[in-house]
């Protein structure tokens, strides 16, 4: 036999307001698009200033892949590349500063961090500063070969809030690299900064345009 209907409780359901709706759309914009393509600026930059680099990621790119499409399996190979996007990240990261709020009282060093208090951490700073990295503002992918402290490279924020999209990202920046590189070379033009400055914004963003020459392979 059939035992009695179940009585169904009642629920709710929580919608976005207008404003909760571009705000996130906004916020997949900037971290989804903004940040990659910052990222492919800066390394751009930093290829045509250090040309010894971008014919080390060509080589690289010409002996492990050789006519091969770029794709997720096959770019892990291009282990130089990565430590050029990786010391991109590191010299001029998009999110420049992280904010996080702490979820118990602790106290580190002295200092105490109440329950609930915000804490801002200075990316940029973090990551050019010379007790954790040395020569820190000159552009060496090679130091990436040895391992660090990961608490001293935050560009993608550390722990269980780290960025979602850290590993799409880098797959996009790889893949664009090769395409890029396989056909065209950055070069510098009399007007080329050695050193990029910037300016206020909600993403890492040059004072001045990045000025390159871009000169085919063939």
């Amino acid at each position: 036999m059939w035992g009695p209907v179940p009585k169904v409780l009642p629920f709710s359901v929580q919608s976005l307001s207008t404003d909760e709706i571009v705000g996130q759309g906004t916020l997949f914009f900037n971290a989804g698009y903004e940040t990659t393509a910052s990222t492919l600026n800066f390394a751009s930059h930093h290829l045509a200033t250090n040309p010894d680099v971008q014919e080390k990621a060509y080589t690289e790119m010409k002996d492990l892949l050789g006519d091969e499409e770029p794709n997720f399996d096959n770019i892990g190979k291009l282990k130089y590349l990565d430590n050029i996007i990786t010391e991109t990240l590191r010299i001029c990261p998009p999110v420049f500063v992280i904010h996080r709020r702490a979820s118990e009282t602790i106290q580190i060093k002295g200092l105490t961090i109440h329950q609930g208090q915000p804490v801002f951490i200075p990316v940029l700073a973090l990551q050019r500063d010379p007790q954790l990295f040395k020569d820190p503002n000159s552009f060496k992918p090679e130091r990436h070969d040895e391992k660090s402290n990961p608490l001293s490279f935050l560009a993608f924020g550390y722990g269980p809030r780290i960025c979602i999209g850290m590993r799409l990202a880098l797959v996009e920046m790889k893949i664009a690299l090769v395409h890029v590189l396989r056909r065209v070379k950055f070069e510098r033009m009399p007007n080329t900064k050695d050193e990029l400055t910037f300016k206020h914004s909600v993403v890492l963003t040059p004072a001045e345009d990045i000025v390159l020459k871009i000169s085919p392979r063939f």
